[in-house]
């Protein structure tokens, strides 16, 4: 990249106004393909072997299941950063072949309760508030997620992160959504 760059530049030497002009050009190419708005509370650091409780997420988005994606993409990347303890809230319904699945979220007072009897030391819930593919002739693909972590001994939230990203229109939207997770919890770090 750097050497087709420096060629490029080497042809407008001569010329600033063309070479002002191709910059600016590459510049909005370079920043059109992915738009990132993210807010982290704070940098969380937990013991890599500390019960995490993946809470059911709400899924605010037109995308059926898309709290399942998430949840499923979450438990992932957690277990890539180094945390060993990770479960899930256990699901009521059973809906994975229905194209919609009625509200799963429960309020933060059941999940704590629930978290205390499973001897949880972590809950990390939010919701999914768009997972889906814009409509138009270029389709990009959108996510924004919201998501807090509660300390299950003190009831309090202590972590909050939200999220949202457009790609670009040749991005799958599972890759957009893990730039955007990973982004969010760049903050959140596993220590032996």
């Amino acid at each position: 990249m750097t050497f087709i760059f420096n060629g490029l530049m080497n042809k407008f030497k001569k010329n600033s106004l063309q070479k002002l002009f191709f910059l600016v050009v590459l510049s909005t190419v370079l920043t059109a393909c992915t738009t990132m708005n993210l807010n982290v509370s704070n940098r969380m650091v937990l013991p890599a072997n500390a019960p995490i409780v993946l809470g059911p997420l709400a899924n605010h988005s037109d995308t059926p299941l898309a709290n399942r994606q998430v949840e499923s993409m979450l438990t992932g990347y957690l277990q890539s950063k180094g945390f060993r303890n990770i479960t899930s809230y256990p699901r009521q319904s059973n809906c994975e072949k229905l194209l919609y699945c009625a509200d799963e979220t429960l309020p933060n007072s059941k999940l704590l309760a629930w978290g205390r009897a499973h001897h949880a030391a972590f809950i990390l819930t939010g919701a999914v508030n768009e997972w889906r593919y814009k409509v138009g002739l270029d389709g990009e693909p959108v996510g924004g997620v919201s998501l807090l972590l509660l300390n299950v001994k003190s009831g309090k939230t202590i972590w909050t992160g939200v999220g949202s990203i457009i790609g670009g229109s040749r991005s799958g939207l599972d890759v957009v959504g893990q730039q955007l997770l990973q982004a969010l919890l760049a903050s959140f770090n596993a220590v032996c």
